[in-house]
């Protein structure tokens, strides 16, 4: 029994809070248990304003990666919108274009129908819709490039010879003849897409297919409302 009961108190002092201090004591020499505590508190808030720092840190990083690709988004948007912009300038430019043409030719037509009505013009509708002769180019001048040698050709042939009545539907009809680009040893009907493929081939510098339909069609069509613009009585096809 004796042997019992000091072998409890030796258990109950080494586990007793004061044998605790002495130990912590015995760890850090000089420091006392409100030391000691204070220190594990600032090492906890030392560990909690790290982990809040590297929360702080990954949140700034996420924002950041969404606020660029928002502005990329954007960006894109605005560019697609000035390129339909530009588009809607250059049709809204080609519509008032032809609303004048159109404007201009029902005038003439007009006029024409009341000089072939009456027998002879009324001097108070005799407002030119042409250039006076001193103000048009050079009609009889050399070629000065490769289009004006191909073009001179086209004129003086088409002055030379005319245009049969059976000709003058293709001749003036307002779809370009694509098959007269691509298929170079085959000519087509159409005299006007003819000329414009001869044209786009003489010019090594447009160089592939799709720049060249893209030019054949531009010039195509330009020349063809040029000569339509100049003929308004022509029948279209």
């Amino acid at each position: 029994m004796p042997r019992r009961s000091s072998i409890s108190l030796s258990v109950q002092s080494a586990t007793s809070p004061s044998s605790v201090a002495s130990s912590t004591a015995n760890e850090v020499p000089g420091l006392t248990t409100q030391e000691t505590e204070l220190q594990k508190k600032r090492a906890r808030d030392r560990k909690s304003q790290q982990a809040m720092r590297d929360r702080n840190k990954w949140t700034i990083h996420t924002l950041t990666d969404q606020v660029s690709f928002l502005n990329g988004a954007l960006d894109g948007r605005v560019r697609d919108i000035a390129i339909l912009q530009n588009r809607l300038g250059t049709l809204e430019a080609e519509n008032a274009h032809l609303r004048a043409q159109n404007a201009a030719l029902n005038l003439s037509l007009i006029r024409r129908n009341d000089v072939s009505s009456s027998g002879e013009a009324d001097p108070s509708l005799d407002t030119r819709l042409f250039d006076y002769p001193w103000t048009l180019a050079a009609r009889n001048t050399s070629p000065t490039c490769i289009a004006d040698q191909i073009l001179q050709g086209f004129v003086d042939s088409t002055r030379s010879g005319g245009a049969s009545a059976s000709d003058t539907t293709a001749f003036y009809s307002m779809k370009p003849k694509v098959g007269a680009l691509i298929q170079a040893e085959s000519r087509s009907q159409d005299d006007i897409s003819n000329v414009v493929a001869d044209v786009v081939r003489a010019y090594p510098e447009i160089e592939s297919l799709p720049k060249k339909v893209a030019v054949f069609q531009n010039m195509a069509l330009l020349l063809k409302a040029w000569f339509t613009y100049c003929n308004p009585l022509v029948p279209l096809g």
